[in-house]
C-alpha cells in the first residue's frame, strides 16, 4: 500500500481511536443458502432498541520504532423510528436515517448538526444497507459519502454505514457466532472498502454478523496496522 494510503488510514484510525466512547428458514439454491429474513428485522430495527457493544480496537506502530497498542470501550448504539423510516443513533448522537423498501433497507441519508440543529443531509444515491433477496456468495455494491459534522471536518464510523467508501457486501451463509449477548447461527457478511468504484485492491476489509430480531452481533473491520472489532455485550 503506498505510503499516501498508509498515512491516511493512520490518521482515520487515531481519530477512531480517541473517539471510542417470510420466515427464517433457510431455502436451498444452487449456491446455498438464500437469504429469506427481512432486512429490517435483520438490522435490529426495533423503536427504542439499545445495543451495546464491547469495542476493541488493536494498532500495530512501525515508526518510529515497532509496537503494539490495545484499547477498550464500549459503544451503545440507540435506534428509534416506524413504518419505513429509521433512525440510528451513537449513543445520543444522531448517525444514520434509513429507509425501508423491502426487501431493501437504504442509508437514505445522515444527520449532522448546523449551528443548534440537527440536519439531515440526503445522499444522493441511496446505499443499500441490507437486501434480503440474494443468496449465499453473491454480492451487490455501493457508496457512502463521506459523513461531516458542522465544522466540516470529517467523521468516520462503520456502524451500518462505510462513509467515505465503495463497498462491494457478500452474503457469506450461515456461521456459528459466540458473543457475550448471543450464541448460535449468524447470517455473516463479508464487506469490502475501496476508495474509488474501479480500484481492486480494498483499503480496508470488514466482516459482519446479524442475528434476526437482534441485529449486529460482531464486526471486525481490518485495515493496514489497525483491528477494531465490536462485540455485543447486551441488548434491549
Amino acid at each position: 500500500m503506498a505510503k499516501t494510503t498508509w498515512l491516511v488510514f493512520f490518521l482515520c484510525m487515531t481519530l477512531l481511536f480517541a473517539a471510542c466512547s417470510d420466515s427464517d428458514e433457510e431455502e436451498e439454491s444452487s449456491t446455498g443458502p438464500s437469504l429469506t429474513v427481512k432486512g429490517a428485522d435483520l438490522l435490529g430495527l426495533v423503536d427504542g432498541r439499545t445495543l451495546e457493544y464491547v469495542v476493541s480496537d488493536t494498532i500495530i506502530i512501525w515508526f518510529p520504532s515497532y509496537s503494539v497498542e490495545t484499547d477498550t470501550c464500549t459503544q451503545i448504539i440507540r435506534i428509534s423510528g416506524e413504518d419505513n423510516d429509521w433512525i440510528i443513533r451513537d449513543d445520543n448522537t444522531l448517525m444514520l436515517n434509513l429507509k425501508v423498501s423491502d426487501p431493501f433497507v437504504l442509508h437514505n441519508g445522515y444527520w449532522r448538526k448546523v449551528g443548534q440543529y440537527d440536519a439531515l443531509i440526503w445522499f444522493p444515491v441511496p446505499a443499500i444497507a441490507m437486501d434480503r433477496s440474494v443468496s449465499e456468495n453473491q454480492s451487490w455494491n455501493g457508496f457512502v459519502p463521506v459523513y461531516t459534522t458542522d465544522s466540516g471536518d470529517m467523521s468516520f464510523s462503520f456502524y451500518y454505514g462505510y462513509f467515505g467508501f465503495h463497498f462491494t457486501k457478500t452474503f457469506a451463509g450461515l456461521e456459528e457466532i459466540f458473543v457475550p449477548a448471543y450464541g448460535g447461527s449468524a447470517y455473516r457478511y463479508d464487506i469490502k472498502l475501496f476508495g474509488k468504484a474501479d480500484d481492486n485492491d480494498p483499503l480496508a476489509t470488514v466482516v459482519e454478523y446479524y442475528v434476526a430480531n437482534i441485529g449486529l452481533v460482531r464486526q471486525e473491520f481490518h485495515a493496514e496496522g489497525w483491528t477494531r472489532v465490536l462485540s455485543l455485550r447486551a441488548y434491549n
